[in-house]
């Protein structure tokens, strides 16, 4: 079997910008009722398949020619107003690592206010590119897991997983490496 070639549908500005389910599921029905078969260089759509991902869509193409087509095809779709997508291979994606922060006597914070206060607060962070995947509370504390980019996990490291947060520290615990592509 040949090797197929790996690619994701994601926003442009990604991962600032991420895609919800019912999106992914409109890009992947436009996509469906696309015209990506009617080229003018014969190439065909071939695919292995179309995984649903956490943000993303990914997709393997059995040609690198179909991956071209895909691209074309995914520019040219608007499945939502104002919808900006495109599908590049699975390499370009920034690497993310999966971190539970905790933030003290934050509980009526919005997780917004969290990451701005982060952001504020220590040198040389930018929390626009972090993402909140999971909220719970235990008492005062608000646990977040995010998805942090990578550059920060090199900051995060260097402060040894404390951040300076409000009139004090918050911990920060690495559970994972690297997701979304592996």
């Amino acid at each position: 079997m040949a090797k197929s070639h790996s690619m994701v549908i994601i926003p442009v500005g990604y991962p600032a910008n991420t895609l919800s389910y019912e999106q992914l599921n409109a890009a992947r029905c436009a996509l469906i009722n696309s015209n990506m078969e009617q080229s003018s260089n014969n190439t065909r759509p071939n695919f292995r398949k179309c995984i649903y991902k956490q943000w993303y869509l990914e997709i393997a193409c059995v040609y690198k020619d179909t991956t071209k087509l895909l691209q074309d095809a995914i520019a040219a779709i608007k499945p939502w107003k104002d919808a900006s997508l495109e599908a590049v291979e699975t390499s370009q994606i920034p690497k993310q690592a999966l971190y539970i922060g905790y933030f003290p006597d934050s509980i009526k914070r919005s997780d917004g206010s969290i990451l701005r206060r982060v952001q504020n607060q220590n040198d040389n962070f930018c929390t626009e590119c972090w993402r909140v995947v999971k909220r719970t509370t235990f008492l005062k504390t608000v646990e977040l897991l995010l998805a942090v980019d990578e550059a920060t996990v090199k900051l995060i490291t260097s402060q040894h997983n404390q951040l300076n947060y409000v009139f004090g520290k918050a911990s920060m615990r690495q559970l994972k490496r690297w997701v979304g592509l592996r």
